[in-house]
């Protein structure tokens, strides 16, 4: 097990990096001694020691400054508690593609001890509903197109008081619920009072679990401030330790490009929220990755950094048309959630001029995103690693009853920290599941620690697809395909892609002839697109099982079945 060295103050001056133990959700975990902010609503306002002027967040020709966030979040919150009757605990659901008011709204939930839920937007219709009635929102927040896909299911939103449209070219249904956003929610206002504590829940994002099942990961505010002070750390102490250059000239205002979705932790929390006490520059792309699209935004607004999966800079990388574009001003690269090609850390650093880091990371939905990370020298020096833990975080590989277990022995990758969440959302049974009774979240991701505490992922325990960065489940898609009155068997397997990583394929064992391609409509009809298995192999024959009854993945993979993450 390794711990972030524990930090003490120097020069006369409190360390804001110093670490003590503090008893969080009834496990003894590591926490900062000096919280820079202590939830939510203080991160905000440090909008306001910003430069005024400087943008916050761009979409398209449309921007906000530092010096109006925290009044057009006003605004908003003014809107969802006055005109929507919002009280402290509601919660308020969004499905729509990146906006600003997207991330608007959940900052005014949030500020307001409120509590926003990030619903999938690439989801089936039946899946939205089914997050829905998990969370029981009061205000629904969606975009033209959702309001299309969900407009036949109004009636079934039984919590729902009031559903609010962004964009202005759709008409709206008859249901009474139904009031464009900007009608409700506009303008500036001060920011409505609120008492927020650290352990307040602030977010639920949806994970699928081993069952496939999406459940609701609480986020606290605590998380959320532990895990943007845990960054403050690695700029400030880590990263000019393990620069592969030095740096060409004074830094600039940092910028990125976002196109991780907000319902992501990746999306709402590290692009969005965190960008406010960096000073950062946030770039919406709001359509379909596109490397030339984010090349032309680097190019046009100077960003300073890149991130995502390792699927989306590979398509920079290896784009015929990357040439064209000025990239000088990218000094650092960052990706995680998959394994990347070997080769990709070369090819930044041919595409990117100005590089002086490039990083990857390790988290969950679970941990508030990452918690582990490596970056420069580090990384580049040992590049089948994930990284080691921040200086609140904690890691450890253990067996199957929890135990511990040495340096270099392959086992579970846990983890704790106050990032942790403390559950699931009305999910007991699947809290207990995940979490030991003193705190260590089981990953369900095996690997090892080496002596300077650098963790190496080797596999996965949970039998999980990952397709361009979107977790897919086996047994989600074997179960539709068994619905299906033709098939008696079904295995779904991830086969190496290589731009996704992975691509979902499925192997049915059927009772009469069944075209493939009526079997993918079938699962189409009920799945995300992205579930859809490219291929599916037909044939009579029992799928190969073991003596207790699992399917053998190998052996209808044609080899290892490997992990990834999804795009």
């Amino acid at each position: 097990m390794t711990d972030a060295a524990e930090h003490s103050p120097t020069d006369g001056l409190p360390d804001p990096f110093a670490t003590v133990r503090q008893s969080v959700h009834g496990a003894d975990v590591l926490v900062f001694a000096n919280p820079v902010v202590g939830d939510l609503r203080e991160l905000l306002q440090l909008a306001e020691a910003q430069p005024p002027d400087r943008s916050y967040l761009i979409e398209d020709d449309r921007d906000v400054r530092f010096g109006e966030l925290v009044g057009r979040v006003g605004g908003i919150a003014a809107g969802l508690l006055d005109g929507c009757g919002l009280r402290s605990g509601d919660r308020i659901a969004i499905s729509a593609a990146n906006s600003i008011e997207w991330a608007l709204t959940a900052w005014a939930a949030v500020a307001t001890g409120r509590i926003v839920v990030g619903l999938n937007s690439w989801w089936h219709p039946a899946e939205t509903l089914s997050a829905i009635a998990i969370s029981t929102p009061r205000v629904l927040v969606l975009d033209e197109r959702q309001l299309k896909r969900l407009a036949p299911h109004l009636a079934e939103l039984e919590s729902v008081e009031h559903i609010l449209v962004l964009g202005e070219g759709t008409e709206l249904s008859g249901d009474p619920r139904v009031r464009r956003f900007d009608e409700v929610c506009t303008g500036e206002a001060p920011l409505p009072a609120a008492d927020i504590d650290p352990d307040d829940v602030a977010t639920i994002l949806f994970t699928s679990g081993t069952t496939g099942n999406a459940k609701g990961v609480i986020g606290t505010h605590r998380a959320a401030t532990a895990t943007y002070q845990n960054v403050m750390w690695a700029g400030m102490r880590y990263f000019p330790t393990v620069f592969l250059k030095a740096p060409s000239g004074p830094p600039a205002a940092p910028s990125t490009v976002l196109s991780a979705p907000m319902f992501h932790v990746a999306g709402l929390q590290w692009g969005v929220m965190f960008g406010v006490g960096m000073g950062g520059t946030t770039i919406l792309n709001t359509g379909r990755y596109d490397p030339d699209t984010v090349m032309a935004m680097t190019e046009r607004h100077g960003c300073t950094s890149l991130g995502g999966v390792p699927t989306m800079m590979t398509r920079i990388v290896d784009s015929p048309t990357r040439d064209r574009y000025d990239l000088s001003s990218v000094t650092s690269v960052s990706w995680g959630g998959a394994p990347p090609p070997t080769s990709l850390i070369d090819g930044c650093i041919e595409t990117f001029p100005n590089l002086v880091l490039i990083g990857t990371g390790y988290g969950l939905t679970e941990t508030c995103g990452l918690l582990l990370y490596a970056t420069g020298t580090d990384y580049v020096g040992q590049p089948q690693t994930v990284g080691k833990a921040f200086p609140t975080a904690e890691v450890r590989v253990s067996d199957p009853l929890d135990h511990p277990l040495e340096v270099g022995i392959e086992g579970e990758i846990q983890v704790r920290g106050p990032m942790v969440m403390p559950g699931y959302w009305e999910r007991p049974d699947a809290t207990r599941d995940a979490l030991t009774e003193d705190g260590w979240l089981r990953t369900g991701d095996l690997g090892v620690i080496d002596d300077n505490g650098f963790v190496t992922l080797t596999g996965r325990a949970k039998e999980l697809i990952i397709r361009g960065g979107e977790n897919v489940y086996p047994s989600e898609i074997e179960d539709v395909l068994c619905n299906h009155g033709a098939v008696l068997d079904a295995a779904a397997v991830g086969r190496p892609h290589p731009d996704l990583g992975e691509e979902v394929v499925a192997v049915v064992q059927v009772n009469t002839d069944v075209d493939p391609d009526e079997l993918r409509a079938w699962v189409a009809d009920r799945l995300a697109g992205f579930k859809v298995p490219v291929e599916i192999t037909v044939h009579s024959n029992p799928l190969p099982r073991n003596a207790a009854g699992k399917l053998l993945r190998d052996a209808i993979a044609g080899g290892e079945v490997r992990l990834t993450e999804t795009l």
